[in-house]
């Protein structure tokens, strides 16, 4: 995979690596890890500029079903996908209007430990 992005696609992934977004069907997706590519390309006709690229080159989500089960990693292809139909600050919002939703009833999202084996 590469996909030419540009500074604010990056700083939004940068930003949102490792947090909870809600997807359009409700299921929970976390973006784990990026990989970029930071090119310095010339350009103009007469007078030689330089301006900096950037290339998405890889990286994987973990996506969860509206029941909280896992569903799996999901690689180049999937993030290739959101990154082209779906804006991932929406998907945090989404979120965080969610949890918002949850705590007017009294209810509190905590992260389950791991079990130690």
């Amino acid at each position: 995979m590469k996909i030419k992005i540009d500074k604010t696609q990056l700083n939004t992934l940068l930003r949102l690596q490792n947090f909870l977004m809600l997807n359009h069907n409700n299921g929970i997706v976390v973006l784990k890890e990026i990989k970029y590519k930071k090119i310095i390309e010339n350009y103009g006709w007469k007078n030689r500029k330089e301006r900096e690229v950037y290339y998405l080159i890889g990286g994987y989500m973990n996506g969860y079903n509206n029941e909280g089960h896992f569903l799996g990693t999901h690689g180049d292809g999937v993030l290739e996908y959101y990154l082209n139909f779906r804006n991932f600050d929406i998907m945090r919002n989404n979120f965080l209007n969610f949890q918002t939703q949850l705590k007017a009833f009294g209810f509190n999202i905590k992260k389950i430990e791991e079990p130690i084996s």
